[in-house]
């Protein structure tokens, strides 16, 4: 195993997940015979030839492509990003940087001295390694402008030779000379993209004697295509042997991964023959066998192992010796040895969400991934099941079924619920959906009021936006009980409670703790979830709780500031234990033996660890001590705790990114198990930590502060320049213009008969402006318009109808005519034809505002307002004139404006016009739910009693908002307002600063909580006794570093502090 220091460890006894290799890339792992390595996200994982780790080695920016060992145990990557480096793999050390392209590298081969690569343009660069060292540049070519996929080079008695493999389905074979490179020929037979090309070694048996007998060994080259062949070529004389089919499927369960994913396979030649892999994931060897006529057939012999690959295979790696690795979609790396599956190396594809223990089997890990799985994992028999039917989305928290083994629960990032019965393989879904996010799952009691459940046992979920489920397993079904309306109705709760957000039952089912996202912690007590008590030490969201049920020897707590320790209960009886952790970065821990009912809310817990930089994710106790409790934080590392001490123990900081869950071991009293964002799941050793304490500074923090600058918009208002001929841009202004007058010309009259010209600038705002050179509105009359601009012969024919109808009697008709053409110019009724046939094409067009006006011309309002309500394209000019239309048909027209007012989200405006038609409680309903409380709470003082419930409403949620956002002072008012004084205290009490727990106890005495007065001012006093304390080492700091400058000031005056000074007389 290995930390980020770059320090080998190989123990055997530590099992972990590992990051699983990336797909879809052929070039992804390679072996020098001493290591294998392959690129696993941004990194490159080093293993031994057991698949043990090494080493992880990160340095690229991008993920990583193409990975090929050079001479000793020199290491050539490459990524994404187009970035070619070197380490050296014994030390995990970048030596240098080869390439730096916005080209993805696609394959890496070094062969004799010299580096091949190529990358997604079609460009191959060449290094000599010699020349490498002396400080020489590459050669680039460019046989073709297509992506390369695969490369690989060939020693041929003859020379060298590379085989580039095109997405196209094309094969080059290129003639190396030193850094030069010449095409040869092509190979051409494939329709589809080549995965693979692989050249025969000229130390490699013959085995294919019977179709190869008049070739060199080191002539042959294997390729493998999308189009599902696998083909034997002579690569010196452009001559294809033979075309193969994909080696068989061995398992008929896995013919449906090839119907619904794009198919690939791999090749490659080692010293026992052709080994290739099929759409399916199964791994075969070509052999050419003799039949009883005689005649030499080439087929394919599967490795036959009840632990192969479940979905395609990406690269086959040859170590020597008919030993081979494989990587695959089903993340797990194979070492394979004659065609038997010699052991399997698991890795992750997402982020280790949560961990969770097995009670009934605790060899047996459940792993919830962001890969969309559920991971089995028995870490000593290096045995792992993927549960991924039903799951569909990342998986973020798991949690064994207390009493039945082999049943798991998990929650996905969707909200969705499901149980799995590892033993029978059946999976089951919650049919009650969460809205967010499920971060806790808790096995415990159903109360009778859920519903007759004859094991009183269900899953308790508890989703993003707040709400407990309770969910039946054997009704997973129905609609499962909202376990936060409950406890509301059981309490009688006076006011809205904050959000849910973490949720943990006692193993007795005796009692369920509930946490919240003000950093409030409630116990509620079974059968009947009556609130027992209230824990108020957190000030920020509650991320886990954890109980623990100490059997051994008690924990007493000792603290610097509480002199007595804290009471224990009798020796035989369980400590019961409550373990908190919270985005406050805090570690609480409480005794509950001796709990009694108490609605006062608990200030301080018996045990407060401190020391962490970032949000805390996950707690857990030591099953084996409970004087131990671990602890994974944002800031990479997971931590031990002594809680008796309050000190820490043991401080991990292997992982290279955020903790996220923690597990200690039930098996091995020194092992933990620890999962993060790296794709890792990792065991460790409390002991072997050199560091105690979390680091003082959080190492996965940001170096700089993200830029929150906008973008300046391109059409920004700028400030001109009122010259004598010109006005020229000087600067940009948000609200106004600044312009100068011109500074006088020769042709302007002398200074001295006029006034001085004043230097100040001219302030012009920018509405003035635009309306000077503003342009005429769009057109209401465009037909008559475009009619206005026709051809002679049409001009003619209007102005002969116009003529006829002003000036004679008799009638003249063109039918060719229509009111658009003579509109204008002729009868009313034909300007009234003209606006009717204007009007509807406003309205086939969408211009609805501007048909409204020529409704309002032609005096037809009714029908302009009902086609307005209809097409939902009231505004206020039509509202202005719909009261003429009867009161009726105005309130229909402002519930329509309302409503559109309310689609675009102009709350305040809508509202307003509510109010219009006196629907206040509708307006002030419409304004609570859009959360703009305070234009709801002004509206509601003004308008409604000031004892109705609208207005403690209002109250109360703009209250909950603001605590949820930390804006506690604005919460206090709200609760205050409401009536709620003790909800008010309970925020108060969320600070613990002398200040503000002073103004608490103001507050308190105000409105005669005695009830919470002792709790206050014991908190108070401690608050100040803290304060003491910290000014005191402060000031001891000051006078030691006053001190010390005396010292210094007196040795450069050359004073030693050995010398005696003689005394000063009396009056001197």
């Amino acid at each position: 195993m290995l930390g980020t220091d770059g320090t080998s460890v190989e123990d055997t006894d530590l099992q972990c997940l590992y990051t699983a290799p990336n797909w879809y890339q052929s070039h992804v792992m390679d072996s020098n015979g001493t290591y294998i390595a392959y690129g696993a996200r941004n990194m490159v994982q080093i293993l031994s030839l057991e698949l043990v780790p090494v080493r992880m080695l990160s340095s690229h920016p991008k993920r990583v492509t193409a990975v090929c060992f050079a001479e000793g145990n020199v290491l050539v990557s490459g990524c994404d990003g187009g970035v070619v480096m070197t380490w050296c793999v014994e030390t995990g050390v970048v030596l240098s940087t080869l390439l730096q392209t916005p080209i993805c590298v696609a394959a890496l081969v070094f062969k004799s001295g010299q580096l091949f690569s190529g990358d997604e343009k079609g460009i191959v660069c060449v290094w000599d390694w010699e020349e490498l060292r002396k400080g020489k540049t590459f050669s680039r070519f460019q046989p073709f402008s297509e992506k390369i996929i695969t490369m690989d080079c060939s020693d041929h008695a003859d020379g060298r030779f590379l085989a580039l493999g095109y997405k196209m389905g094309t094969i080059a074979i290129m003639s190396v000379k030193g850094t030069e490179m010449t095409l040869m020929h092509t190979l051409k037979g494939h329709d589809m993209d080549i995965f693979r090309v692989s050249w025969c070694k000229n130390n490699f048996p013959n085995i294919y004697s019977s179709i190869t007998t008049d070739l060199p060994i080191e002539n042959l080259v294997v390729s493998t295509s999308r189009d599902k062949s696998i083909k034997l070529w002579d690569g010196f004389s452009n001559r294809l042997i033979r075309s193969l089919p994909y080696p068989p499927k061995l398992s008929s369960g896995r013919e449906s991964n090839l119907n619904r994913e794009q198919p690939w396979s791999s090749v490659t030649w080692t010293d026992a023959g052709i080994v290739a892999s099929s759409a399916t994931g199964d791994i075969a060897r070509l052999e050419e066998l003799t039949t009883e006529e005689g005649i030499s057939e080439l087929k394919w012999k599967s490795f036959d192992s009840p632990h192969g690959h479940s979905k395609k295979v990406f690269t086959i790696c040859d170590l020597g010796n008919s030993q081979v690795v494989t990587t695959s979609m089903d993340r797990e790396t194979i070492l394979w040895r004659e065609g038997e599956c010699a052991k399997v190396a698991h890795g992750l594809g997402g982020f280790a969400y949560g961990l969770d223990i097995s009670p009934l089997s605790p060899n047996r890990i459940a792993v919830a991934t962001g890969d969309n799985m559920v991971r089995i994992w028995e870490p000593y028999q290096n045995k792992v099941i993927q549960v991924w039917q039903s799951v569909r989305t990342k998986v973020m928290v798991v949690a064994w079924h207390p009493y039945k083994e082999g049943v798991v629960s998990f929650g996905t990032e969707e909200g969705r619920i499901g149980i799995y019965d590892v033993n029978s393989g059946n999976m089951n879904t919650s049919s009650t959906y969460h809205e967010k996010p499920v971060y806790s799952m808790s096995w415990g009691y159903v109360p009778t009021k859920f519903g007759e459940d004859p094991l009183k046992t269900g899953l308790y979920s508890c989703g993003g936006e707040g709400i407990i489920f309770c969910h039946k397993p054997k009704e997973l079904g129905k609609t499962a009980p909202n376990v936060n309306s409950y406890l509301a109705a059981e309490n009688n709760y006076k006011h809205q409670p904050p959000a849910r957000t973490a949720v943990d039952w006692e193993f007795n089912s005796k009692l369920l703790a509930v946490g919240s996202s003000n950093g409030v912690i409630e116990i509620f007590k079974a059968p009947n979830l009556q609130l027992l008590t209230v824990f108020q030490y957190h000030t920020r969201i509650i991320n886990k709780l954890r109980w623990g049920r100490n059997e051994g020897d008690k924990v007493i707590f000792k603290s610097s500031t509480i002199e007595e320790n804290v009471e224990c209960p009798p020796s035989d009886q369980p400590q019961l234990l409550l373990g908190s952790c919270s985005d406050d970065n805090m570690i609480c821990v409480q005794d509950l033996s001796s709990i009694t009912p108490s609605t006062t809310p608990i200030l301080k817990s018996d045990q407060t660890l401190k020391g962490h930089t970032a949000r805390l994710t996950d707690i857990d106790w030591n099953p084996h001590n409970f004087k131990y409790i671990v602890s994974s934080c944002y800031d990479g590392t997971a931590q031990v705790w002594d809680i008796e001490q309050g000190v820490g123990v043991s401080s991990f900081r292997g992982h290279a990114g955020r903790v996220f869950s923690v597990r200690w071991s039930h098996t091995k009293i020194d092992c933990v198990f620890s999962g993060s964002d790296e794709f890792t799941v990792r065991q460790w050793k409390v002991s072997e930590n050199t560091e105690k304490n979390p680091p003082k500074v959080n190492p996965l923090a940001p170096t700089h502060k993200p830029n929150n600058n906008r973008k300046k918009k391109k059409n920004a208002k700028k400030n001109v320049v009122i010259s004598e001929n010109k006005v020229e841009v000087v600067s940009v202004s948000d609200k106004a213009l600044t312009w100068r007058k011109p500074a006088p010309s020769s042709t302007t009259p002398d200074p001295a008969d006029e006034p001085a010209m004043k230097s100040e600038p001219m302030t012009v705002s920018v509405s003035d402006v635009k309306r000077k050179r503003g342009t005429k509105g769009k057109s209401l009359l465009p037909l008559a318009s475009r009619r206005d601009h026709c051809s002679k012969s049409e001009q003619a024919h209007q102005i002969l109808q116009i003529a006829n109808d002003i000036f004679t009697d008799q009638p003249y008709c063109d039918d060719s005519l229509t009111a658009a053409d003579i509109g204008l110019y002729s009868s009313r009724s034909k300007t009234f034809e003209l606006v009717a046939e204007e009007r509807r094409s406003h309205s086939t067009e969408n211009h609805h505002h501007q048909a409204a006006l020529l409704g309002i011309w032609s005096s037809d309002i009714r029908a302009t307002i009902d086609h307005a309500i209809q097409t939902k394209t009231v505004t206020e000019s039509l509202l202005s004139v719909a009261v003429t239309c009867g009161m009726d048909k105005y309130r229909e027209a402002v519930k329509c404006f309302v409503a559109q007012l309310t689609a675009s989200r102009d709350f305040v405006t809508a509202a307003s016009y509510l109010l219009i038609l006196g629907e206040t409680k509708q307006a002030i309903a419409m304004l609570v739910a859009e959360e703009c409380f305070r234009e709801a709470l002004a509206i509601a003082k003004m308008r409604l009693s000031p004892d109705d419930e609208v207005i403690k409403n209002i109250y109360e949620k703009w209250a909950g908002k603001q605590e949820r956002e930390m804006q506690f002072d604005s919460a206090i008012k709200c609760y205050l307002a409401s009536g709620d004084a003790r909800r008010a205290i309970m925020v108060m009490l969320r600070r613990k600063d002398v200040a503000s727990l002073e103004t608490t106890l103001k507050v308190a005495e105000i409105v005669k909580e005695e009830e919470m007065l002792p709790a206050i001012r014991a908190a108070l006093e401690e608050a100040r006794l803290s304060e003491e304390n910290s000014a005191h080492v402060v000031s001891g700091e000051i006078e030691v570093s006053n001190n010390n400058r005396d010292v210094e000031n007196g040795d450069k005056c050359g004073l030693s502090g050995s010398v005696e000074q003689p005394a000063l007389q009396n009056g001197s």
